[in-house]
């Protein structure tokens, strides 16, 4: 995908979600701003192509204001990287915390928290996946290791049912693959049909599709 292009079109209905982050009662109206800004740009335009004299304006500061909350561009997408796999590996936790120890209810509420997360929240799904590559190392490293976690619960869950003969799954890594990959796919349709389904029903939705790709019956 090229740097500029949109990765996708934001018709969600804001009465439905007013906002594009989780509340974030640790930073100031001001610090929020700037990363609602930095998103949307990073969301439309893609990060390389997005200007820190950009967010400034998308925020309404000049961009000496904004270095007194963020000392970089990279610091504002790391930020977003934080938030996003945060939220995301406490909506998993929390699904399989709320649950019984069986391997298909597991799988089927780590998914519906999956998918529901990226349909609540798009932009921040979309940027905080498909602009990894662009932190360096160093600022990437604890948005991965959320990340890791989150494939772990995934892989161990999967392993369990296979080895009780709950789960039937010929190509174990294609699969594995194929799972991670819906949370994705939502947020390049779901902004459309916001007014019409909730993330919880698109994530339930999606949570019967795999319990099928593994053998197992919704």
């Amino acid at each position: 995908m090229a740097e500029n292009a949109t990765i996708y079109e934001l018709s969600i209905d804001r009465a439905v979600a007013p906002s594009d982050l989780p509340a974030q009662e640790d930073l100031s109206e001001t610090a929020v701003r700037i990363l609602e800004a930095g998103l949307d740009l990073f969301a439309a335009r893609g990060y390389h192509a997005t200007s820190i004299r950009d967010i400034a304006a998308g925020a309404g500061l000049q961009s000496a204001s904004l270095y007194t909350h963020f000392a970089s561009k990279e610091a504002i997408l790391a930020e977003l990287m934080m938030i996003g796999h945060t939220v995301h590996h406490r909506a998993l936790m929390t699904a399989l915390l709320e649950g019984g120890a069986e391997p298909r209810d597991q799988l089927h509420r780590l998914m519906t928290a999956h998918v529901a997360a990226h349909a609540r929240w798009p932009k921040l799904g979309a940027v905080s996946t498909r602009e990894m590559a662009s932190l360096s190392e160093q600022a990437a490293a604890g948005a991965l290791a959320l990340r890791q976690s989150s494939a772990n619960l995934l892989v161990e869950i999967i392993e369990r049912g296979l080895a009780q003969g709950v789960f039937v799954i010929e190509h174990l890594d294609i699969t594995l693959s194929a799972i991670s990959s819906l949370g994705m796919a939502v947020v390049n349709w779901y902004p459309a049909k916001a007014a019409k389904y909730t993330p919880e029903e698109v994530g339930k939705t999606y949570a019967d599709l795999t319990l099928r790709m593994v053998g197992a019956t919704p």
